[in-house]
């Protein structure tokens, strides 16, 4: 058998392809060249640059074994060596399930037992447990993400669309939780059942504290909005220095001085565009829905119309009907706006 390797690539982008080829009358083992291929994505995953890797997630699901340490906490267990033999695992296993749970937040390590965190959507969990044990294989693993979709009317589709999880599995979570009447079905449609307002306020609960948190954000720090990736925070600290200032904090550099705003910034740290930054202030708004902030962004894009020429985005929509004369509940009248526009010589 004969082997006609490539010239070096140019770059690792066409490396996959480029690395070699086979001539005509070559036949290559197939195990082979995929043992080759994955060798070379792993190295040109090791290059990427940091910012555009995949950050850190929250983990947000529960394993079987998980909710059952936490219901054998409820009932009174404070000790692993209580707890290993009600959960049927050893005293070692026990260990490493309550090191997953302290890392996600529901229990800690103090005077030599464990005890579960004090928030409320743990609070309401372990009740849950206590009452009803046969729940557990509803919530484990994939079961509260999906959950936490059917909290508004949903189809299976759009579940699959919002989490990535595979629709066999969303429809065995649908079936077991429906022998408990946990999720209804209306209009092809599902949702979970007002007969557990329980369960509804613990995912409700859980999201929350779930989004006001991330793993590469100190935790003393207010979080106002993730996407893309991206998380948005604000805080009065002056030693920022692993994010971008963003949003209001930065509008004087483009014509909208502004003061009284806390410090917002923009995590990963990376160099902002203009309409990076207006996305920003929109999604800080959007969180706390202030009245000041709808006024500035309001100006914001009026000062720099052309810059954000082709933007869209409902907001835009909303000032445009302002500017027409419209009353919109949470943003400036027309006349407020043409008052404004004078101090920072916006020509409507």
């Amino acid at each position: 058998m004969r082997i006609i390797y490539h010239k070096k690539p140019a770059g690792f982008c066409d490396a996959e392809k480029a690395f070699f080829f086979l001539h005509k009358e070559v036949s290559f083992q197939y195990t082979f060249i995929r043992y080759i291929s994955t060798k070379i994505r792993k190295i040109y995953k090791g290059l990427l640059p940091w910012w555009k890797m995949e950050r850190k997630q929250i983990n947000r699901t529960l394993t079987k074994n998980e909710l059952c340490i936490i219901r054998e906490i409820a009932l009174g267990k404070k000790r692993v060596i209580e707890i290993a033999p009600a959960i049927k695992k050893s005293v070692a296993e026990t260990y490493y399930i309550i090191n997953k749970l302290n890392k996600k937040g529901f229990t800690e390590n103090k005077d030599k037992k464990i005890i579960l965190q004090k928030h409320a959507f743990i609070s309401i969990l372990s009740q849950l447990l206590r009452k009803f044990p046969n729940i557990i294989p509803v919530l484990a693993d994939a079961g509260i993400p999906i959950l936490e979709q059917f909290l508004e009317k949903s189809s299976v589709n759009e579940v699959q669309s919002a989490t990535g999880i595979k629709k066999s599995l969303i429809y065995r979570k649908i079936k077991s939780a429906r022998k408990f009447s946990i999720i209804a079905k209306r209009e092809g449609k599902y949702f979970i059942s007002p007969i557990w307002p329980d369960i509804i306020e613990f995912i409700k609960d859980y999201k929350e504290y779930s989004f006001r948190i991330d793993p590469e954000i100190d935790p003393d720090i207010l979080i106002r909005a993730k996407y893309d990736n991206v998380v948005l925070f604000e805080t009065n600290k002056k030693d920022v220095n692993y994010a971008t200032p963003t949003a209001f904090s930065v509008f004087n550099e483009y014509g909208i001085t502004i003061y009284g705003f806390v410090d917002y910034y923009h995590f990963p740290k990376e160099k902002l565009s203009i309409k990076q930054i207006f996305i920003d202030a929109i999604k800080i708004y959007e969180d706390e829905k202030d009245y000041k902030q709808a006024i500035f962004i309001t100006l914001f894009y009026l000062k720099n119309k052309k810059k954000l020429r082709g933007f869209k985005h409902k907001i835009i929509n909303t000032i445009n009907c302002v500017l027409k004369g419209e009353k919109i509940e949470g943003f400036p009248s027309l006349n407020e706006i043409k008052d404004r526009a004078i101090t920072y010589d916006i020509k409507l």
